[in-house]
């Protein structure tokens, strides 16, 4: 599996999607400098029409996608899941009684746009893609109190208070074939993969391992000792 670090991809994404700011939660609109670990393809991934469908109609996309991105997403369980779950929270913001439409339309399709762009600019476009839905989604269910009620395949974001940090630490968790978890600190990100625990949820790549039991959460970072940190909230 080649190993990918995508800090300059996710730059150019964050760069172009601002933060919604119409919940109660607060959305920060710093720089995120985020690294990204490879998220492994599913032995099981099948080829277009042999699994559930998108949010979007892939028959048409096989004759009006020409940098190929939707094809590659109607081709990909993982994917699949990714984009409905993302019109799912899409749907609950734009009904939301506190979201503006006009706003909430204009970054979805700045996010789409955006998307497009950067991924076909990239060999790894699946891995790209778990990139792009991984953050929309995190950023959806910050900005919108109507996202999280945890009915999908998302849930989170939560709050953790880190030894050693002033800042925050945000999780969303995004079940699927793999379960990935989405982890911001500061003007930092990074998702990881779910891998085999003997209890609760652990997720690791690239010297990162995030480690979830019941109210605690265990966090490492490349060069550090693994700290405890308790949930907020």
């Amino acid at each position: 599996m080649t190993r990918c670090l995508s800090v300059v991809l996710i730059l150019a994404l964050a760069a172009c999607s601002p933060r919604e700011s119409t919940s109660t939660t607060t959305v920060s609109t710093e720089t995120v400098t985020s690294v990204y670990v490879p998220v492994p393809m599913p032995a099981s991934s099948s080829p277009a029409g042999a699994m559930g469908t998108p949010s979007f109609d892939c028959a048409k996309a096989l004759q009006d996608d020409p940098d190929g991105i939707e094809r590659v997403i109607c081709g990909d369980t993982q994917l699949v899941d990714l984009d409905n779950e993302l019109a799912r929270l899409y749907f609950l913001a734009d009904a939301s009684a506190g979201a503006s439409r006009e706003t909430l339309q204009r970054l979805q399709k700045g996010w789409l746009d955006q998307r497009r762009s950067t991924c076909t600019r990239t060999a790894e476009i699946k891995q790209c893609l778990v990139n792009a839905y991984a953050e929309r989604i995190h950023d959806l269910r910050s900005a919108y109190a109507a996202t999280r009620d945890d009915t999908g395949t998302s849930h989170g974001p939560d709050s953790w208070r880190c030894p050693g940090s002033d800042l925050p630490l945000s999780t969303t968790f995004i079940n699927g074939y793999p379960s990935i978890a989405y982890i911001r600190w500061g003007g930092q990100s990074v998702i990881l993969p779910q891998v085999i625990s003997g209890s609760g949820g652990r997720y690791a790549g690239d010297s990162y391992e995030l480690w979830t039991k019941g109210s605690e959460l265990m966090w490492t970072v490349p060069q550090k000792v693994m700290v405890t940190c308790a949930r907020v909230g």
